[in-house]
């Protein structure tokens, strides 16, 4: 058990690495794992998580053994599941560049532990397909298209190795906080000003969780008959948006943002997306729709520009009201669609317009009600992110755990199942009924005897 706080200490720095090259303190942790191993006579079971962002990629691990520990015996700074290892941060944005770095990375590792990771899981921004086994990385340059067996074999088990969609890996690191009771750590209750206690732990209810970035990502924590949260994720960005009755005072606003957005995007052939409203893009389309008629306004502004100006600028402000309105409203459908009881708003832009998002607050919480079913939704609890923490990359090492616990089952059951064939099959005769069984003991006697005479 010795080392866990400064292992801990260790996971908490910013990882500011721009190669692949591991640390000196990340190789003396590695290195302790392994003497550690070795000392207790037992194996070193490593998870690997890895977060494929369009720039950077972050990887990670997580110690079995050091898990168990800070279950049993949790620190302050310690997470009851077992704090993960920042192994490396570099930039990347090429699937060539990304071979190359994670070969370099497991090469390290190795070296250090002697062992590779039993299972790893890759959060990736892209379609997933084949079961995990297959990506298209949308924020890629060049080459997309990228199979678990084109990853490095010195660091991943290739029959051990997923990928899951970004949403999905955001999804799966509040699973991840909510198992451990540290929800409250990380976000806060929209519309209350009670705080949140730390150790919070998700309810046996399903939850919506929604990130405005590049587009709208959007996933649902779907409550198991067994109490487990599996996440499901969606592409409900990509719904049309609904109207407001056609007696609400800003219905003729919206009709002309409808109209005006349908024939920028569309050519008019098609009805807005609420990603065309509730993304970088998005954002930055409101905002031209604001000033469309002001000749002496800048219509180029960026995204991160027109946010920055939210609190003073009043066209920024209202381009930015527009794009959190319509979170909201998707918000309200999807919690009703999906019968959900609270919604998670995450990601480094919504940490960046908290201020914003909490002095309109009374305004999106009446959006979010506005609904003939308001009676499903009247207590929903919004809970936004307040606190940055890699969600992604905690949500890659939680999967990489149940992948290998699935694994381990799996054998289990194999094993189980090949006992059974190798049980010596029974004589036909001892399978009859008991009369019969009988009277051919019987015969089969007074033979033997017929013999012997």
């Amino acid at each position: 058990m010795h080392g866990l706080r400064a292992t801990s200490d260790i996971l908490q720095k910013i990882m500011t690495e721009v190669d692949a090259n591991l640390s000196k303190d990340v190789l003396n942790v590695l290195q302790r794992w392994r003497l550690d191993a070795e000392a207790l006579d037992m194996p070193l079971t490593l998870y690997l998580g890895v977060d494929v962002g369009g720039t950077n990629t972050r990887v990670a691990v997580i110690n079995e053994y050091e898990r168990v520990c800070a279950l049993n015996n949790p620190g302050p700074d310690q997470p009851k599941s077992g704090a993960f290892l920042a192994l490396a941060k570099f930039k990347c944005s090429t699937l060539t560049t990304l071979i190359e770095k994670l070969r370099t990375v497991g090469q390290q590792l190795v070296q250090a532990t002697k062992k590779k990771p039993i299972s790893a899981v890759v959060s990736v921004a892209g379609p997933v397909t084949e079961n995990g086994q297959k990506v298209s990385l949308t924020n890629y340059e060049g080459e997309k298209d990228l199979g678990v067996r084109q990853l490095p074999s010195i660091l991943f088990n290739h029959e051990s190795t997923r990928f899951i969609n970004d949403l999905a890996a955001s999804c799966q690191g509040i699973n991840s906080l909510g198992e451990e009771g540290r929800v409250g750590r990380y976000f806060d209750q929209l519309w209350s000003n009670n705080p949140l206690p730390e150790n919070l732990s998700l309810n046996p209810t399903n939850y919506l969780v929604l990130s405005m970035g590049t587009g709208l990502g959007c996933g649902v924590l779907a409550i198991l008959p067994n109490g487990i949260h599996e996440v499901i994720a969606l592409e409900t960005g990509h719904i049309s948006v609904t109207n407001m009755s056609h007696k609400h005072t800003d219905t003729p606003e919206e009709a002309q943002l409808y109209d005006w957005l349908s024939d920028r995007v569309y050519k008019g052939r098609h009805t807005v997306e609420y990603e065309d409203i509730c993304s970088g893009r998005g954002l930055a389309a409101c905002y031209q729709f604001v000033v469309r008629n002001s000749p002496h306004a800048d219509k180029t502004l960026t995204p991160e520009t027109i946010a920055k100006r939210a609190g003073d600028d009043p066209n920024a402000h209202k381009a930015m009201f527009l794009h959190y309105k319509y979170l909201f409203r998707v918000a309200k459908e999807l919690c009703i669609g999906l019968n959900c009881k609270a919604f998670f708003l995450t990601g480094d832009n919504q940490i960046y317009n908290n201020e914003f998002v909490k002095n309109n607050q009374e305004l999106f919480h009446k959006e979010f009600l506005d609904h003939p079913k308001v009676e499903w939704i009247k207590d929903g609890i919004c809970y936004r992110q307040t606190r940055r923490t890699e969600l992604n990359l905690r949500g890659a090492l939680y999967s990489a755990r149940r992948l290998a616990v699935s694994a381990d089952i799996e054998r289990d059951v194999e094993k189980v199942e090949k006992k059974k064939q190798l049980v010596k099959v029974p004589h036909p005769a001892w399978t009859l009924p008991p009369l019969a069984l009988g009277a051919l003991l019987c015969y089969a006697t007074l033979k033997y005897f017929k013999k012997l005479q």
